[in-house]
Formats: C-alpha cells, structure tokens, sequence
C-alpha cells in the first residue's frame, strides 16, 4: 500500500522493510528515546526498559524485513497439498472437489546481518500469541469498518519455530456463519543482535472473501529485545497484560506496512486446474 510514513529513528539496529508497494526509508530527525524504530509516529516505550539518549555509534548488527515479497508458504509443511492462488492465499479442495480450508497468510521474511563479518545470523526465537477478532457492525474482511479485539487465546506468548521466514495467516473454513478474523503478536529476533515485533491481523467473511494486513512493527535493539524477552516470561506479565499488547500500540492499527488487498475465491469451475 502506498502513502506509508517512515517513522522517527531511535539507536537500534538500521532497518530496511519493504513491501510489495513501499519501502521505508532513513529519517534524519532522531527518535526521543532509546527505543526502537516504529512505522508512523507514535513512539511507545517498553515500561520496563531504562531509556537513555540515542548514540552515534555505527551499529554492529542490522536487520532488514521483507513483507510479501515473494510467497513463503510454497514449500511449507503446514501449507503441503494447498493451492497458492496468489501470494497471500492458499487454500485446499475439499469434498467433492470443492473449497475445503481457505488460508490467508502474510509472508515475512527477517534478514539479520553481523555487518563486521557480512554474516547471516539465524533467528534464535519467535514468540507468538494469538487474539481473536471480532466484527463491529456491518464489519466486513472488505470495508473500513471496525473490529474489536478480545481476551487472547492464550495469556502468555507461546514458543514458535524461529525460522527467520514465516508464513502466518488464519486456516478457517468456508462454511462458517459469521465473519471471522485474527491477530498474531510476534516476538522475534537474535539475542546479539535484537529483534522485530508485529502483528499479522487476517479477517475473513463467510463466502471466503479475505484480507491480511500487517502492522505496528518496532524493531529493537539488542537490549530491547532481552527486556522483551524477559517481560514476556515475568510471573506478572499474564496478568498485567491480560488484555493488553506487549507494547502500547493502536488497534485497529493506524501504521499499516503492508495490505493484501480484498482476495476472493474462484467459481469452482473457473478454478486452478490441479495436475
């Protein structure tokens, strides 16, 4: 999507992210805080995290993420026997040769580079915690109107393979009577080097009618991460942050780094030829 605003620049890491549409680039004004880089301008501070002015010095490590770029769920395990009809939707036949589970995905990939060498670090963890959405009236995954979030799945971030390419996205089906939608939290990174977090919002309507957005990305240095890391597993967190995200971030979101855009279903018959 176009129109996205690069956000002020705190001392993490450089980032680079770019979508199939946009790209950020280098702001000169620096961030207030230590704290990461954000898409849009709402800087938001980790509670538990000292703030200190930003430094001049060359980083170390930097991290460079690709949204859509090309389809990271061709090849993956929970995507095996989908047909991709575009990059951001997969989907299965079901009985009778029609549409069985219906998925719309993003496609993020996270580059972490150790600039002193020119070497690629693997991501060493990716936390995910899952919410349900819910439709306002007259929401659809097509207009602007409203969604709500709700209690999350689970209180607590959970472990998730921390391959520094992911597909995430919601498997719903196409019977179902009610629009539906749902937000991933991710948590992810190098403990050198730092991290990224974001949400992947997937909505869907009954006819299979879908949409996938990304957003509220921060990227934070290697300090930054490790004080994530750690709110996330305190014996205060579940409670604290019941009902809330890890950081203060809008929802629905207002900083959108990428949008798939309204994706349909084929007529059965029009559909992708299957060899």
């Amino acid at each position: 999507m176009g129109g996205i605003r690069p956000g002020p620049l705190g001392s993490g890491p450089p980032v680079d992210i770019r979508d199939g549409t946009s790209a950020l680039t280098a702001s000169p004004t620096p961030g207030p805080t230590r704290g990461p880089y954000i898409r849009g301008d709402k800087f938001s501070e980790l509670p538990f995290a000292d703030a200190t002015g930003p430094s001049d010095a060359k980083p170390r490590y930097s991290i460079k993420v690709e949204i859509d770029q090309e389809d990271l769920s061709v090849g993956a395990g929970a995507y095996k026997d989908s047909i991709h009809l575009n990059k951001n939707l997969a989907f299965r036949r079901g009985v009778g040769g029609g549409t069985g589970d219906i998925t719309p995905h993003a496609s993020v990939k996270v580059i972490i580079t150790d600039e002193s060498s020119g070497k690629t670090l693997p991501m060493t963890r990716r936390l995910v915690r899952y919410w349900f959405l819910q439709p306002d009236q007259g929401a659809t995954a097509q207009n602007q109107k409203p969604w709500h979030k709700v209690a999350p799945e689970k209180s607590n971030f959970l472990r998730d393979h921390p391959s520094t390419q992911d597909a995430p996205g919601l498997r719903a089906f196409k019977a179902e009577k009610n629009p539906v939608g749902q937000l991933q939290e991710f948590l992810a990174g190098n403990l050198k080097a730092g991290g990224v977090y974001y949400h992947v919002i997937t909505l869907m309507d009954p006819d299979g009618t879908s949409r996938v957005v990304t957003a509220n990305w921060r990227m934070l240095d290697a300090a930054e991460y490790h004080a994530a890391l750690q709110a996330t597993t305190s014996a205060r967190y579940a409670e604290s942050h019941e009902d809330k995200f890890l950081f203060d971030v809008d929802f629905p979101p207002t900083d959108w780094s990428s949008d798939s855009g309204v994706m349909t279903l084929p007529h059965k018959k029009a559909g992708p030829k299957i060899k």
